[in-house]
């Protein structure tokens, strides 16, 4: 049984078609090994955390000690999850007074004080948490923070240059 293949070829639109899918297909199977050899979000803060805990000063503290500040901020400062919403509210009334034909400046300042208020309370909370867990340490460990800190900011500064 002899299949004769002299007249039958593959139209040139079936051969991109297969090399996009193939191209596609590796795509997604590249990113899928890389979110399970990687961790997929890198183990970094999510939602309302991030702007707090992507600090330099929280950064520089061993993943576990990000973890037991945040659980920390979630546990003691619940009233700061309300915020959100007020923080999604400001955002929105900013968005408001800049498209206006006339500009809103009571409004969009108003926006901005909201936004200022509600940013402090969450930065005096983890300020006052990491406060809290800094003084629970031994040297050995605060000097190994010190040290991080240190390298972190010497490396911000020498991107600036």
């Amino acid at each position: 049984m002899e299949t004769d293949t002299s007249g039958a070829r593959a139209p040139t639109w079936m051969k991109v078609g297969l090399s996009v899918s193939l191209g596609f297909n590796l795509v997604i199977l590249g990113a899928a090994v890389g979110a399970f050899a990687f961790g997929g979000s890198h183990g970094g803060p999510r939602g309302a955390d991030r702007g707090v805990v992507s600090t330099p000063l929280l950064r520089a503290l061993p993943e576990i000690d990000q973890r037991v500040l945040r659980q920390a901020l979630r546990a003691e400062h619940a009233h700061l999850r309300e915020s959100r919403s007020e923080l999604r509210a400001a955002r929105a009334a900013m968005v408001v007074a800049l498209r206006q034909e006339a500009f809103d400046a009571v409004g969009f300042a108003t926006a901005l004080e909201a936004q200022r208020r509600l940013g402090g309370d969450l930065m005096d909370a983890a300020h006052s948490a990491l406060l809290d867990h800094m003084s629970s340490k031994p040297l050995a460990e605060r000097q190994a923070y010190a040290d991080r800190l240190e390298a972190f900011s010497k490396r911000r500064a020498g991107r600036r240059e």
